[in-house]
């Protein structure tokens, strides 16, 4: 029975290999970048882009959609297809600050309506030390 199974992992495993080699990537690829033409972001995603341009073969199209720190790039490549033709350069602002934050606005939510707090308070002030309370 181990013989069958791994005889049947080979097998899929060889249909794999063979459906990658089919010429990915036979199309241009999208590079989307969540930030505008100029800063550092895009810089360096023109500067990848161009190399993985040479390395494939194929051209890397840099497209920047800024705004919402990132997200709204980063948006757009989650309602993108799944074929891996778009890519992301990420930042940590679209992938580890912004989707804190609603976690974030999410837990003050909760321990408003458990007592644990007794004030609303902005996730800026969690981040923020208040000037306030350290003069009293």
């Amino acid at each position: 029975m181990k013989l069958v199974r791994l005889a049947a992992f080979a097998a899929s495993a060889l249909a794999a290999a063979t459906a990658c080699a089919q010429g990915y990537p036979n199309k241009p690829i999208r590079m989307i970048v969540g930030f505008p033409p100029g800063g550092g972001t895009d810089v360096v995603a023109r500067v990848i882009s161009a190399k993985v341009s040479e390395w494939w073969g194929q051209a890397v199209a840099v497209e920047n959609r800024p705004g919402a720190t990132g997200t709204i790039g980063a948006d757009a490549v989650a309602k993108s297809s799944p074929d891996g033709y778009t890519l992301i350069m990420g930042h940590v602002n679209s992938h580890g600050i912004a989707p804190n934050r609603k976690v974030l606005e999410v837990l003050v939510g909760h321990a408003l309506k458990q007592g644990i707090i007794t004030k609303p308070v902005t996730v800026d002030e969690l981040f923020v030390p208040s000037t306030r309370s350290l003069i009293g």
